[in-house]
């Protein structure tokens, strides 16, 4: 089912054009990784579909944004507090909310820091309780405006893990291209979407990315390297499955 569809979108800021003529559709249960160099309007569109505007169609109702400043994000006084506040506001039985919480501060090793105030946390663990504290509730959908800049691939991956197996829709915008082998989906965008496919097809474009200053991630280029060599005839992106193809 589409859940988000951009259909003609057209937006300027300052007399400077940021989109012209955007088509883009977004199922349900995916994760599109959406890049492109700074000035391309990913805020912005993160923004425009958040706030549902003219032109986008948004037909889920339960949608989360966490931009990439975890400062404009946190209302408690103790990271407990913070990873409770947004479950408090569901209709979840007490029961349900602290299971939740107990297993996500058990999941990220958070049990040392649950009294502390998140302004005396270090940027990157601001970020990552900021981020739980959203997830938690296992909305619909979630947009992530590079919201993950500063967190670990260790705890990225199992926040993935944990909106995959609840079924979160997610929109990830994104500097980092390592983080869209998390998706299924990859976009890049440059005022209208330049680049729109699976993630696997999407990596084989390689000057599509550099084109729009963005670099492969380390597996796919290493792939791409191999390929040249014929070491390896297709991109690879995990790296024990590499070191056996090379291997047998």
């Amino acid at each position: 089912m589409t859940i988000i569809e951009i259909k003609d979108l057209n937006f300027s800021f300052k007399n400077k054009i940021i989109f012209e003529h955007l088509d883009l559709n977004f199922k349900d249960h995916t994760i599109t990784t959406i890049m492109g160099a700074n000035g391309s309007g990913k805020s912005t569109l993160a923004h425009l579909i958040y706030d549902n505007y003219a032109g986008i169609s948004v037909n889920v109702d339960d949608i989360k944004l966490i931009t990439t400043n975890p400062c404009e994000q946190v209302i408690s006084k103790t990271v407990k507090e913070q990873l409770m506040f947004y479950l408090k506001q569901t209709n979840l039985d007490k029961e349900e909310i602290d299971k939740r919480v107990n297993k996500i501060i058990k999941d990220f090793e958070l049990n040392d820091l649950i009294s502390c105030d998140p302004y005396e946390l270090d940027y990157a663990t601001l970020q990552l309780i900021v981020v739980l504290s959203n997830i938690i509730t296992y909305p619909e959908l979630i947009i992530f405006d590079d919201a993950m800049t500063f967190i670990s691939n260790y705890f990225k991956k199992k926040i993935f893990e944990i909106l995959k197996k609840n079924k979160v829709s997610i929109i990830n915008f994104t500097n980092d291209s390592e983080e869209c082998l998390y998706g299924s989906h990859v976009v890049i965008l440059n005022k209208k979407v330049v680049l729109n496919k699976p993630l696997k097809s999407a990596l084989k474009e390689e000057k599509v990315f550099l084109d729009n200053q963005i670099a492969l991630p380390f597996m796919a280029e290493l792939s791409n390297k191999l390929k040249y060599y014929g070491l390896v005839d297709e991109i690879i992106l995990d790296m024990d499955m590499m070191v056996k193809k090379i291997w047998s």
